[in-house]
């Protein structure tokens, strides 16, 4: 999310995001598909990879960058103050 507010990518497959985060591609495939669900990301077509011949899809932000800031600022915040609420993981 972080790689989408400072600008660096555009859109993202769920393989990028895994490998990025060192995780399994079905565990964020589904986180990704649970933001899409709540309008914050999007699907996009045709994201670039190595190789040209093939169509790669992947998520791209559906927010506005400083909003999700916030959402990020507030939820770092509520982890860090112990609220008792703790994100799935």
């Amino acid at each position: 999310m972080l790689a989408f507010l400072d600008g660096s990518t555009e859109s993202a497959s769920a393989d990028q995001v895994a490998e990025a985060l060192g995780e399994r591609v079905g565990r964020v495939a589904y986180h990704l598909k649970t933001l899409a669900q709540g309008e914050v990301l999007e699907p996009v077509q045709g994201i670039a990879t190595e190789d040209p011949q093939q169509t790669h899809y992947g998520w791209a932000l559906n927010v506005e960058p400083e909003w999700l800031r916030v959402v990020l600022e507030v939820w770092a915040e509520a982890e860090v103050g112990g609220s008792g609420t703790t994100a799935h993981r």
